[in-house]
């Protein structure tokens, strides 16, 4: 079978991820070492920082998530009782 530029790409999201096979890692490894340049551009753009992609997550351990989700859900609760009473 020949493997394309477009198949490795479809492959690099899980590779990077760390996600696929063995057998599909020896293959993205074996086509990357088959071919440097593409290889130096996807190690440049896996190097590259994205900023503002991902907001930074609270510093909340699984108790206070819980308790705060609890809090909410009950706010909820009585606020829609409250309003089939009216």
């Amino acid at each position: 079978m020949n493997i394309t530029k477009n198949i490795i790409n479809d492959l690099i999201p899980l590779y990077f991820a760390n996600e696929c096979s063995a057998d599909t890692r020896a293959l993205v490894e074996e086509y990357l070492q088959q071919n440097p340049e593409q290889a130096a551009l996807l190690r440049r753009i896996a190097s590259t920082p994205v900023s503002g992609s991902v907001p930074p997550a609270k510093n909340l351990d699984e108790a206070q998530a819980f308790h705060q989700t609890r809090r909410h859900l009950r706010r909820r609760s009585w606020l829609m009782a409250f309003a089939i009473f009216f």
